[in-house]
């Protein structure tokens, strides 16, 4: 149920029909993904499918969106808890108002494509992108951003229902829990680390404030994110 209400809204708010068709989901098969995006033979070769990725390819499938977000975790420039380093200045002029300036507008576009050249998955940035570009009346780039961080968050609410620990969302960064949330209009009042054993998991158990919608939490996997930092640190990185 908590998987098709944020499914729904997140439908109504990109009004898109290609992706109106409901789809069970399933938990990444990781090894597979590993496997598959490091085969010059497959048709899941990452650097293949990251350059069609950033060419805005539009036969990309769902399955191809799947083996890019988290074939990304098996690739040397992702780090768990990277920051674009154009964050501060991105933040800065977000912030010296109280809304965006248009004399603003071509310094932001130029921040946030180049925080997504350097981080494909900067989904806030996606996100400001997009809402600049519908600012300025640009409705083909708009659409053009807007599906493809829909895209990425389908993969999201493909991966799971978000009901439990074990059934939880899987993300790659903990600050695509807040993009989703922030997509279906929910701000979440409190955040708690669950570790589960045999298998070993950890989620972000995500409190939000009750609704009518008959849901009050949500769960992200972030097992990945706690494999891949401890790897860092033993490396000494």
């Amino acid at each position: 149920m908590l998987r098709k209400i944020i499914m729904f809204v997140l439908l109504f708010n990109f009004i898109s029909s290609l992706c109106a068709q409901e789809y069970e989901w399933h938990s990444p098969d990781y090894d597979l993904i590993k496997k598959e995006t490091f085969n010059e033979k497959s048709e899941f070769l990452y650097s293949n499918l990251l350059s069609r990725f950033y060419a805005f390819d539009s036969t990309l499938t769902k399955k191809d969106y799947e083996y890019l977000y988290y074939g990304y975790l098996y690739q040397k420039e992702y780090k768990p808890y990277k920051k674009a380093k154009n964050e501060t200045a991105l933040l800065s002029i977000l912030k010296k108002n109280s809304q965006i300036q248009e004399e603003d507008y071509e310094e932001i576009i130029k921040l946030t494509t180049e925080s997504i050249q350097e981080y494909p998955f900067a989904l806030d940035a996606m996100a400001i992108l997009s809402y600049i570009y519908k600012l300025k009346g640009d409705t083909e780039n708009y659409l053009k951003i807007r599906f493809r961080l829909y895209d990425i968050l389908e993969v999201i609410t493909n991966s799971g229902d978000g009901s439990t620990c074990r059934n939880a969302f899987h993300v790659t960064s903990t600050d695509h829990e807040y993009v989703l949330l922030k997509m279906i209009n929910k701000k979440p009042i409190s955040q708690e680390l669950i570790f589960l054993k045999d298998p070993v998991a950890y989620c972000d158990l995500q409190k939000l404030h009750e609704n009518s919608k008959g849901y009050d939490s949500v769960y992200f996997d972030v097992t990945k994110l706690f494999e891949a930092q401890a790897e860092r640190i033993k490396k000494g990185e």
